[in-house]
């Protein structure tokens, strides 16, 4: 014969029980229990405030690294295309150098 033990809700839902609690508990339990709960209202809020502040300071780095390395790559982009500026003017000068030897010789032949 199996008995069960009867629960002392009665069947209360949870916000029953709790309104319950509130009507039989003693002063120091309530005031206590209001504490606790603004106390864990608060800690809640501050770590989402805490995490809120890690996260934006996460942004202003990685903007002020993408700063950076787009002032990085500007100035080896101006470094490559002074490069190349630089090995064109040398192509240009040897052509005309070699040009001009040509037509040096070709005057010394023809004379």
């Amino acid at each position: 014969m199996s008995r069960s033990i009867p629960s002392p809700n009665n069947g209360a839902s949870a916000s029953e029980q709790i309104l319950r609690w509130l009507k039989l508990s003693p002063l120091p339990a309530l005031i206590f229990g209001s504490f606790v709960y603004t106390y864990t209202v608060e800690q809640k809020a501050t770590a989402a405030a805490d995490l809120a502040a890690i996260a934006a300071e996460t942004k202003r780095d990685l903007v002020r690294r993408e700063e950076k390395m787009d002032a990085r790559l500007d100035r080896l982009l101006d470094a490559i295309l002074a490069v190349q500026a630089d090995q064109k003017r040398a192509e240009t000068a040897a052509d005309e150098v070699a040009t001009d030897l040509a037509a040096r010789d070709t005057k010394k032949e023809n004379k």
